[in-house]
């Protein structure tokens, strides 16, 4: 404000000081937030060396850590005590345990503050400010595919659809997202760097319907498929890993549960859930409790790219040592 009206006197002429005065208006409106990092934008650096480098998000909307078990899902818990991963079972939600908050911060790297995503309306969001992931490695990398499978739409129709090659807007079951990602994974380019974001949603429903619990079939059951598919997802992360291609793969819940919803957010059944992320020579930071924003920076760190923008804003920080 200072500088308007240093700039009207200056010039002697009401128009400058109007013109300033709405453009300060603009930008102090939007959010405080980015504010100080508005100059940083568009800022890329990358890492040629990673310039084929791919990376495999899957989410399992609902999961509650101490259902993850060597009966119930024993690829998920071969996981736990790997030299070759990060593990967290503690994976902190965001103070809001409502899907469309979490997901949102596992995909812009921000707290729920920032990119105002309060519930699963996603009305007056922030996205244009804090965009998604996909948004920045289209940016940056050439040639770079990108693919998101969702069984819960909303995520593609509010936060991706315009930021991948490919995204899902209607309804796909879990078996679906499951026969779709094996294709995409088989078939895309080895010279090119590549990200695919899956999320499962069926585990989610079943603890809505039948409870959030060890001890309820329907839960464990629909966790059990989601660990075959996974399993053989993962088998084809192999195959290509095999090949000399360099893939991290990352697990990631939304939040837990607790009787019939995920509505209490004092509960550490549904406020604390699951992070598994894997590769197999690669250091991770074991001695730290992740957040949902950390794994934006993650992706972004085995990605090779580095902006200036987000790393002014992001309220998370590399798992990878």
């Amino acid at each position: 404000m200072l500088i308007c009206v240093l700039l009207m006197l200056r010039k002697k002429n009401i128009n400058f000081f109007i013109i300033c005065l709405i453009t300060f208006n603009f930008y102090c409106k939007k959010d405080p937030f980015v504010n100080e990092c508005v100059e940083f934008k568009n800022v890329f650096t990358t890492d040629p060396e990673k310039r084929s480098n791919k990376v495999l998000i899957v989410g399992i909307d609902g999961v509650r850590s101490d259902v993850i078990s060597e009966q119930n899902s024993p690829f998920l818990h071969s996981f736990l005590n790997s030299s070759n991963s990060y593990s967290n079972l503690n994976h902190k939600t965001e103070k809001d345990t409502y899907s469309g908050p979490n997901w949102t911060s596992i995909l812009t790297g921000v707290h729920y503050e920032k990119h105002n995503v309060l519930d699963n309306s996603f009305e007056n969001n922030q996205l244009e400010l804090y965009p998604n992931f996909f948004n920045y490695l289209e940016s940056s990398m050439e040639n770079h595919e990108s693919y998101s499978l969702t069984n819960w739409v909303p995520l593609n129709q509010n936060v991706l659809k315009n930021d991948v090659d490919y995204a899902n807007l209607e309804y796909y079951s879990d078996s679906l997202v499951f026969e779709f990602s094996k294709d995409i994974i088989s078939e895309i380019n080895t010279e090119h760097p590549s990200s695919i974001f899956i999320q499962f949603d069926e585990l989610d429903g079943a603890g809505h319907k039948f409870g959030f619990s060890k001890e309820v079939d329907e839960y464990t059951q629909t966790l059990k498929q989601i660990d075959l598919y996974l399993n053989e997802l993962y088998s084809l992360v192999e195959q290509r890993r095999s090949n000399g291609e360099n893939w991290l793969v990352i697990f990631v819940s939304d939040h837990g549960g607790d009787g019939y919803s995920h509505a209490d957010q004092n509960n550490p059944n549904i406020n604390q859930t699951m992070l598994i992320i894997d590769h197999p020579y690669i250091y991770f930071n074991n001695e730290y409790l992740s957040k949902m924003p950390d794994i934006v920076p993650t992706i972004f760190n085995f990605m090779g790219i580095t902006n200036s923008y987000f790393n002014c804003y992001s309220d998370g920080e590399s798992i990878i040592l």
